[in-house]
């Protein structure tokens, strides 16, 4: 592994009885219906200038060993991109996790995609004996450049680690890295599919070869996002 809506059970379920799709193998245990866990992601907007074109995102969750656990959203515009040719602005989910999956899952989670407002995915947990994982949450606008990528910035991934255990039932999603959907040379060598961590490649001005100062204004990819939090329900 490289590091740096409703849910359809009924869905989901047949195509756990497929057979195992190309590229990674879905690792874990079976599903389970009517687990009683259900997943809220609240999407709020920030000020990034979307007015012309829609961001694209998925959400899934990971374990300990960033082993897939579920998909549990992807907007229909990247599950098509992914399916004429193996390649979406959301290179980390396309690269890392999209192949660990069993024929139908993806298609039974993807949604329309919501442009440039606020919004909310809701979707139950099938792995309940998976009691600790990563819950990861990736972003992407097009035509968004800044200093260091011209074209467009990479996407941004989100994540929080939950833990169904614990008393917390509502968690704030953080930065935690960037996939860029192009191999590049400049400013630097990247591979689709690969995060890297260093923030600053988004969120700061480029001088000569080198960090500037901070952005100041809406330029950086972050401003995508205002909040994303996760609500937790257990019945």
């Amino acid at each position: 592994m490289k590091v740096q809506c409703i849910l359809s059970i009924a869905l989901l379920l047949e195509a756990f009885s497929c057979t195992v799709s190309d590229n990674l193998p879905h690792v874990g245990p079976d599903p389970v219906s009517d687990s009683g866990i259900v997943f809220t992601i609240s999407y709020t907007k920030g000020d990034a200038a979307m007015s012309t074109y829609t961001v694209s995102y998925a959400a899934w969750a990971a374990d300990a060993t960033e082993n897939m656990v579920q998909h549990l959203f992807v907007t229909q515009r990247v599950h098509d991109y992914s399916l004429a040719s193996n390649s979406t602005p959301l290179s980390y989910w396309e690269e890392n996790y999209r192949g660990q999956t069993v024929t139908g899952e993806v298609d039974a989670v993807t949604g329309a995609t919501q442009k440039n407002t606020d919004f909310t995915i809701t979707a139950e947990y099938l792995y309940p004996t998976v009691r600790t994982f990563r819950l990861y949450f990736e972003i992407d606008h097009s035509f968004d450049g800044n200093d260091w990528f011209a074209g467009e910035q990479p996407g941004i991934i989100y994540y929080a680690d939950i833990d169904l255990d614990s008393v917390t039932t509502k968690y704030i999603l953080q930065p935690l890295g960037w996939a860029h959907a192009y191999s590049l040379s400049a400013p630097f060598s990247i591979a689709p599919g690969t995060m890297y961590d260093d923030m600053r490649y988004v969120t700061y001005t480029k001088s000569g070869s080198d960090f500037g100062t901070p952005y100041t204004d809406n330029t950086p990819a972050t401003h995508m996002v205002n909040t994303l939090t996760v609500t937790v329900t257990q019945s």
